[in-house]
């Protein structure tokens, strides 16, 4: 919810244009990382150390990993989503997303080798297509050739 008011806002200024997201972040837990992650107290603070870690995702985490995508696409694209408790989450939106980029840098935030990023778009892309079906996807987007 913490992300809400800033996608509302993204949203509103890109009114009219076709919108082409990205959430490439993926979430701490679901990585095999060597110590803990911190995180600002302040949910509007800056972080750029969040890949400093360079974790992989964990054993086994990929249909996680996708269900995880998918419950943002659908929270903002298709009105709300089920949380892994079976509760609905309604959020109301229906954001006209026209692109959804799978994973952002990967290679600088979770060491993504390319063998590693193709069976992460394998995942992602089905699960959050299910949502969207109509969505269209691209990626990587990277920081230096893979």
């Amino acid at each position: 919810s913490e992300i809400d008011p800033i996608v509302e806002d993204v949203m509103s200024a890109a009114r009219g244009s076709r919108a082409i997201w990205d959430f490439g972040t993926i979430p701490a837990w679901l990585l095999d990382a060597p110590q803990p992650v911190g995180y600002p107290r302040d949910p509007d603070q800056v972080d750029w150390n969040y890949g400093a870690f360079k974790a992989r995702p964990k054993p086994g985490a990929l249909p996680e990993i996708a269900a995880y995508f998918a419950r943002i696409a659908s929270h903002y694209l298709a009105a709300g989503f089920r949380d892994d408790d079976g509760t609905v989450r309604r959020s109301g939106w229906r954001y006209p997303v026209a692109y959804w980029e799978v994973l952002n840098e990967p290679e600088l935030e979770h060491d993504v080798d390319p063998a590693l990023y193709n069976e992460l778009y394998d995942a992602i892309v089905p699960a959050v297509r299910e949502v969207a079906p109509g969505l269209r996807f691209g990626g990587p987007a990277s920081v230096s050739p893979m």
